[in-house]
């Protein structure tokens, strides 16, 4: 398994790294208690005019986008922590702010958010509680039809604090509400924790405007591999590993076998060696070349997922720590020391077990 797709502001005290885009130019936070003016960066006035003809209502492929997780869910967990960046330059003179949040207490329709704000220096600006209230946080998987003719949205991934994190991302086209001419806003939202606000770039003619979550600690079990461990299992020649896949059909029980061997590799690429056998272990034809790209270390996705969680199981092959996930019936083990290797899976179907393992 070469990529696990089972499995991503306004320098103010006012909720950086969490808004949803605004058709009204500034990146809002409905919900939120405000910062103190003396320390929120200044914000251009909203561009009132509207097109004389609204443009036609989004496809669902836009505005019905399935997040997979609702906006609440950053708030959900006392512990979380994120800290962002913030780099302002006007006519060449470069502002550096930091700010911190942290998820202190958590009720049945709210959340308390400890905001702090810092200078370039690492000193303390100014703290604040900040409640959020769930039922009235911004959304950004859900645009209306004015906004979504000025915008172009993707799906991308961008590496924070070691993870890989999926992401939507919203780019602002030429001529949109928010912008003067030779004005580009591009804003990436996270797609686990919808709402987050991971990441902005911002330029006009004299202004450029760039912040990023540069650390971000979910206080739960995730999905998400430790970049360390990804794609260690193929960087050994002569590696092998054997799954046994049992299934049955009918009343009828099958079972075969599919052995993996690494026969070369470098930076780039992975050449790999692949047999299947049959209930007997005799291969039933000659085995197979396949060739993986190493450039990317892919991204895993979790905002799918039932349920994650750590154990360490026994199989034939030994004990291994995996990470267990449960979705849709199925029960997958991935190694945690080999993000690439299934240990185990169990479905209605029948079952796969790692039966060996030779480093």
């Amino acid at each position: 398994m070469r990529r696990l797709l089972i499995v991503l502001l306004a320098a103010s005290l006012a909720g950086c790294g969490e808004s949803a885009p605004q058709p009204q130019g500034n990146a809002g936070n409905a919900g939120n208690t405000t910062a103190p003016a003396s320390a929120r960066e200044p914000q251009p006035d909203p561009v009132s005019e509207v097109p004389e003809e609204p443009p036609a209502a989004p496809t669902s492929d836009h505005g019905d986008r399935d997040w997979g997780q609702d906006v609440t869910t950053l708030y959900r967990q006392v512990g979380r922590f994120w800290r962002t960046q913030m780099v302002t330059e006007f006519s060449g003179l470069p502002q550096v702010l930091f700010c911190t949040d942290e998820v202190i207490e958590v009720y049945e329709s709210s959340a308390e958010v400890k905001h702090t704000l810092f200078n370039s220096d690492g000193e303390e600006i100014g703290s604040q509680i900040q409640t959020k209230d769930f039922g009235a946080l911004p959304d950004p998987a859900v645009l209306d039809g004015n906004v979504l003719a000025y915008y172009e949205l993707s799906e991308d991934t961008l590496l924070i604090d070691g993870v890989y994190r999926v992401c939507l991302k919203v780019a602002e086209k030429d001529g949109g509400p928010d912008q003067e001419p030779s004005t580009q806003v591009i804003d990436w939202y996270s797609k686990r924790y919808p709402g987050m606000h991971l990441k902005r770039e911002s330029s006009s003619t004299d202004t450029v405007e760039r912040w990023d979550v540069t650390e971000f600690k979910t206080h739960e079990i995730e999905l998400e591999i430790d970049l360390a461990n990804t794609q260690q299992l193929y960087k050994k020649v002569g590696r092998s590993w054997t799954v046994k896949n049992v299934s049955e059909i009918q009343g009828q029980q099958y079972v075969s076998y599919l052995k993996t061997e690494v026969v070369e590799f470098d930076d780039a690429r992975v050449v790999l060696s692949t047999t299947t056998m049959g209930a007997d272990k005799l291969p039933m034809g000659p085995a197979q070349p396949s060739e993986i790209s190493l450039a990317d270390p892919g991204a895993v996705d979790t905002s799918a997922m039932a349920s994650t969680s750590k154990e360490t199981i026994e199989v034939e092959a030994g004990s291994f720590a995996c990470l267990k996930i449960e979705m849709s019936g199925t029960t997958s083990w991935i190694s945690q020391d080999y993000p690439e290797l299934l240990v185990k899976v169990e479905h209605a179907a029948g079952y796969a077990e790692l039966i060996e393992f030779n480093e």
